[in-house]
């Protein structure tokens, strides 16, 4: 029994000696990224120029710029534009719509910031 113990012993001294010489003549190493943080990509052209949305643009919005329900404090969902006139109104046409998978009708109001739109809607 002492013999069998020694020998397995033996056995098993030898075979972690040649993985450790395996391993460290293989020349494989691990090697840490240099930044755990992703790379970002390139940022669009309308958001390189993107201004903040702050309170005070909040309270006081661009003419072009639609950032609250109904665009202002007020709620008076007025648009000081007038690139669309009781004229031309009948001359609009749709150009592009996006379905939400809201069935129920939408309550949710475009946002415009900086040219770019969004929109409330949670689906």
């Amino acid at each position: 029994m002492f013999e069998a113990t020694r020998l397995l012993q033996g056995v098993c001294t030898a075979a972690l000696g040649f993985a450790v010489t395996i391993g460290a003549a293989s020349g494989q190493q691990t090697i840490a990224p240099a930044s755990n943080m992703p790379v970002p990509g390139p940022v669009p052209q309308v958001l390189q120029n993107y201004t903040a949305v702050t309170a005070e643009r909040l309270r006081n919005p661009e003419d072009g710029n639609w950032l609250l329900f109904r665009r202002t404090y007020d709620g008076w969902g007025y648009s000081p534009l007038s690139q669309i006139t009781q004229a031309n109104v009948a001359n609009l046409a749709l150009v592009w719509s996006f379905a939400t998978g809201q069935v129920e009708g939408h309550q949710a109001p475009p946002i415009v910031s900086n040219g770019v739109p969004g929109n409330s809607c949670l689906h």
